[in-house]
């Protein structure tokens, strides 16, 4: 009964290992800090809250490179979403409304 217990325990770790570790490949472009577009594909996973790196690759049979938040400005998975990078200063001076002279709303 044990060994039983341990052949189902380990087919199981197997199944969900696999299915984690497979490639879901969509087509796709990247543009680097340098201004550069490239295309290929970006193993795709449906995400909750923003990416801090993908895997990208030009060719599908070839191994995926990670690219983190700071190695790319923007990047697109055809047809489900895309994300560009903006540097924003903030500040956390106490300001009222009331004395912001300007609004603008463009």
């Amino acid at each position: 009964m044990t060994s039983r217990l341990c052949l189902l325990t380990l087919a199981f770790f197997c199944v969900l290992f696999t299915g984690y570790a497979q490639k879901n490949l969509k087509e796709a472009i990247i543009v680097s800090n340098q201004s550069d577009t490239i295309k290929g594909f970006i193993d795709y996973k449906e995400r909750y809250k923003n990416p801090t790196a993908i895997s990208f690759t030009t060719d599908k049979n070839a191994a995926p490179t990670r690219y983190t938040l700071n190695d790319l400005n923007y990047f697109y998975v055809s047809g489900l979403e895309e994300y560009k990078r903006y540097m924003v200063d903030v500040r956390q001076d106490k300001e009222a409304l009331s004395t912001i002279s300007e609004k603008d709303t463009s």
